[in-house]
């Protein structure tokens, strides 16, 4: 496993796929004219919560979509209908009901006249359908650490689990992930060592995992986890 393995490891957390149908909240959202939307993920979970994501590419601007939604949100009363934010070059608008909370994140596209970006909408009540395989990831939580995040997505034909953990040294961490998995059944296929990092990867039947642990600049480890589940039931 390479350098540019391990970076498309990292950018995997970022984009999960799934497939499921639209919900009614989705059909009922308001979307600004001249705007393309296509599904990111829909009905993962992190942290217990269903997330659904949307990725949009509009030939509005930045300004006409931000307008667009604080017109679409405003409030007649005294609280806001929504709050906006900027965070590394994203514009960020995002309205919270009793139920979920809708952010909007967008900025420039590479034409510099439209806009892109990203709707996401996180359900507040925590999700009680269990799935079709476990939500945990089957790693025990190494000694001193602490969940950061999970998240758990499915498909017609697969799984997948990721969690990051922070927790101590790279190294004692990677050999007790190590031989806990060999002592569960699962072969190691690969692992990369590049200084303080360390990435590794286990099958078992239909099933893979990559563990990736980098160390921090405050002396604790984050411990990425991913667990895909092929074919299942």
């Amino acid at each position: 496993m390479n350098v540019k393995s391990i970076r498309w490891f990292f950018l995997s957390w970022l984009l999960l796929t799934s497939v499921c149908g639209a919900t009614n909240d989705w059909e009922r959202f308001p979307i600004p004219q001249r705007t393309e939307l296509w599904w990111v993920t829909q009905g993962s979970v992190h942290n217990g919560y269903k997330l659904f994501i949307k990725q949009f590419k509009s030939q509005l601007s930045v300004d006409e979509v931000l307008e667009y939604y604080r017109d679409a949100w405003k409030s007649d009363s005294e609280l806001p209908g929504f709050m906006e934010s900027d965070v590394r070059g994203w514009q960020m608008i995002s309205r919270l009901t009793l139920r979920d909370q809708w952010v909007v994140q967008v900025k420039s596209d590479a034409t510099g006249r439209g806009s892109e970006g990203l709707i996401s909408q996180m359900m507040l009540q925590p999700n009680e359908q269990p799935g079709r395989i476990a939500k945990q990831n089957f790693m025990p939580m190494p000694h001193g650490g602490v969940l950061v995040s999970s998240t758990h997505s499915e498909n017609p034909t697969s799984a997948r689990t990721q969690t990051q953990i922070f927790s101590g040294r790279p190294k004692s961490v990677a050999d007790q992930y190590k031989k806990y998995a060999v002592d569960q059944g699962w072969s190691l296929q690969d692992e990369y060592v590049h200084g303080s990092s360390v990435a590794q990867r286990f099958e078992r039947s239909k099933r893979k995992l990559d563990v990736a642990l980098v160390e921090s600049a405050y002396g604790k480890t984050l411990v990425f986890v991913s667990e895909v589940v092929n074919e299942i039931q």
